[in-house]
């Protein structure tokens, strides 16, 4: 029997989704300079960028390790099991990226306008996964949290002072890696989801497809980090690796979303 769907909420739910991998993208779509002109100074030393990118090294091996989670734990689930795995892969791989370009914004180079999309975006999911979470969807409520929390942090980074820059980009870090770490919690269960999909049947596997070409591109812009300024390359590994889980569990959460 075909799940009944909520039309209006469906609406909301593509509405929300759609435009992510654009504003990611956008922000991917950053245009750096040769490495002869990159700037010599940092508001962080060689020693903490070196740091940092283990830490961010670290956080794409941890969403590796979330997407395959959830796509394993929603294997035998429920039509909604899936989606609600989907939902949260979504929101792991929108975390990867922010991490990823905090080696980026490290460089005292800013992405201006495309952050404050990005808060908007995930503001909107946050809403559309609240009225899931009324509804009676399992996780929508606790992914609706992590989503807002990942908005919030992006929010006070934007305004921060030039000067405080620094200082804002490792609360930024820490607060992306916390809601990597909640998101970590929930694959097993999202494996227990039961019941029908809700809302649009199709939308988080869509956003979740469109997301490959963020990954990609974050990975290039990883790339053109200068090796002098910051060793990028393990971090680069990692992203790929990534892009080849969700595009895994992609494949595998369709089939049984549908």
């Amino acid at each position: 029997m075909s799940p009944a769907v909520d039309g209006s909420f469906a609406e909301q739910e593509r509405a929300s989704l759609q435009p992510l991998a654009p504003v990611l993208d956008s922000i991917l779509a950053q245009s750096l300079p040769p490495a002869a002109e990159w700037p010599r100074e940092s508001a962080f030393s060689a020693r903490e960028r070196a740091e940092l990118i283990a830490r961010i090294s670290v956080a794409q091996l941890n969403a590796v390790s979330a997407v395959n989670a959830f796509a394993s734990g929603a294997r035998d689930a429920d039509e909604a099991g899936p989606k609600a795995a989907a939902w949260a892969i979504a929101g792991t791989v929108t975390a990867a990226v922010i991490v990823a370009i905090i080696a980026v914004v490290t460089s005292v180079f800013t992405f201006g306008s495309a952050l404050e999309s990005a808060v908007a975006i995930l503001a909107a999911q946050a809403t559309a996964l609240g009225i899931a979470a009324k509804n009676g969807h399992p996780l929508a409520g606790e992914l609706a949290a992590i989503l807002e929390s990942m908005a919030a942090a992006l929010r006070e980074f934007v305004r921060a002072p030039a000067q405080n820059r620094r200082e804002a980009v490792l609360v930024l870090f820490t607060d992306v890696e916390r809601a990597l770490g909640s998101l970590a919690r929930l694959p097993r269960r999202a494996g227990t989801v039961t019941g029908p999909c809700s809302g649009d049947r199709t939308a988080a596997f869509e956003t979740c497809q469109a997301l490959d070409a963020s990954l990609d591109r974050c990975a290039a812009l990883l790339e053109r980090v200068p090796s002098g300024h910051m060793d990028t390359r393990s971090a680069v590994l990692h992203v790929i690796t990534l892009r080849e889980a969700v595009a895994n569990a992609v494949r595998m959460l369709a089939v049984r979303g549908s």
